[in-house]
């Protein structure tokens, strides 16, 4: 499982993501979502990831107040939205 602070931020995500589903584990995302762009959703189904976990922290202003950021959860059904387009597992 990549984990964060928020995983999404590395730059080497997806290679490092890449060479743990070249050796035969299974790699799982857990995510606040919000990075979850329609291109990045793309790569994290074209590596393969088998589940992306969005962290949500209630209704859209408690999840705001939490993650310290307004549109935070809206960015986060965005992601969630953008992985299941593509028939990725998401769970929250």
């Amino acid at each position: 499982m990549f984990s964060g602070g928020e995983p999404l931020l590395r730059e080497d995500i997806f290679k490092l993501a890449r060479f743990a589903k070249e050796q035969g584990i299974r790699v799982v995302l857990s995510t606040n979502g919000s990075l979850i762009t329609m291109s990045v959703a793309k790569r994290i189904n074209d590596i393969g990831f088998e589940e992306v976990g969005i962290s949500l922290d209630g209704i859209a202003a408690n999840n705001d107040r939490f993650r310290g950021k307004k549109g935070a959860y809206q960015a986060a059904l965005r992601g969630i939205r953008n992985c299941v387009s593509l028939g990725r597992r998401v769970s929250f």
